[in-house]
């Protein structure tokens, strides 16, 4: 439905990026099958949750409780869990693709196929979130599944700036076939 959507409203785009993981090259495939080789990112990529994507809250808490613990010591965007890496780390990989696409894409239409959390990172860098804020949109999963977000390019006082489309911000366009 969403490449449907994305088809019918947008149709193609000048670059097809998608991260590292199954889901997210199946998702690009299953929405433009005909585009043959989409840029593969790892910067993309998921947070990477270590032991979090492995054990379920409660093998952690019985097994390893100094691991929740830590967690709370460190908070959210700081705590790394073991074997994976903090919400800073993931920022600066979106900090790194946005260089990319500013230095190499300036002007193209982009389409991103991406997580969840990495996009939280994303969008703190473009919108000068607070941490809170990152968080307060992480715990109450302001992104949802198979979303659309769209920026455009505007020029303000000669300065080269993305702006977020209201109309597609998270929208989900299956929400209102089910």
């Amino acid at each position: 439905m969403t490449g449907l959507y994305l088809s019918k409203e947008f149709g193609s785009f000048d670059i097809y990026y998608n991260s590292t993981y199954r889901r997210a090259k199946e998702t690009m495939e299953l929405m433009y099958p005909d585009v043959k080789e989409p840029h593969e990112d790892p910067r993309l990529d998921e947070a990477d949750r270590g032991i979090w994507h492995t054990m379920t809250k409660e093998d952690i808490e019985k097994f390893m409780p100094w691991e929740i613990e830590r967690r709370n010591k460190f908070g959210l965007w700081r705590y790394r869990p073991l074997g994976g890496e903090n919400w800073g780390q993931v920022e600066s990989r979106a900090h790194s693709f946005n260089g990319t696409l500013n230095r190499d894409y300036s002007g193209d239409r982009v389409l991103i196929v991406g997580h969840g959390n990495w996009f939280i990172c994303y969008q703190r860098l473009i919108h000068h979130f607070s941490i809170k804020e990152a968080e307060r949109r992480y715990h109450e999963a302001v992104l949802e599944n198979a979303s659309i977000t769209v920026y455009e390019g505007v020029d303000i006082g000669g300065k080269s700036r993305l702006v977020l489309s209201k109309k597609y911000d998270n929208f989900v366009p299956w929400k209102g076939l089910l």
